[in-house]
């Protein structure tokens, strides 16, 4: 591989933007299969982000004209790795005890595991990203996700 390339494209912001404009066009695919109505937020969402990896890439270029000195693509790898595994988890736990509850876990964890620690703020955001999504999803777009293990529980439904 050409080591200018390798110098230019190998910057984190254009790598960065290359993932998130494939992972965007393979969501936006994804999409295809839901009704139009349903289907125009997420591709709102999807097109922004699309644009926004597009300006990854023009700021990842243009730091690597400015600069000769390759930069590190991780500043953190452990806290990249730590990033991608709680993400994980929170895919696996919204179907396994709800949106609402893995989310209230998620917030102040990641919060807390990358170093922000005042607590008052730490639930204030919590709740109002929460009541945020409720918005947006429940009222709104009158969209149900799958019942909290809690509720399930309550009701004699719910299976551990």
């Amino acid at each position: 591989m050409n080591s200018e390339w390798r110098r230019r494209f190998g910057n984190p912001d254009a790598v960065g933007g290359l993932v998130t404009i494939g992972v965007c066009l393979f969501l936006e695919w994804q999409t295809l299969e839901l009704p139009a109505t349903s289907a125009i937020f997420p591709q709102m969402v999807l097109g922004l982000a699309s644009i926004l990896g597009v300006l990854m890439i023009a700021q990842g270029l243009a730091k690597s004209r400015a600069g000769d000195a390759p930069l590190r693509f991780f500043k953190n790898r452990r806290r990249f790795l730590i990033a991608c595994g709680m993400t994980g988890v929170y895919v696996a736990g919204i179907n396994t005890i709800g949106f609402y509850t893995s989310t209230a876990i998620l917030v102040p964890a990641v919060s807390v595991v990358f170093g922000y620690r005042k607590p008052l703020a730490i639930a204030i955001s919590t709740a109002v990203f929460i009541a945020g999504m409720a918005l947006i999803f429940g009222a709104a777009m009158n969209y149900q996700f799958p019942p909290e293990l809690l509720l399930r529980l309550i009701r004699g439904t719910g299976h551990v």
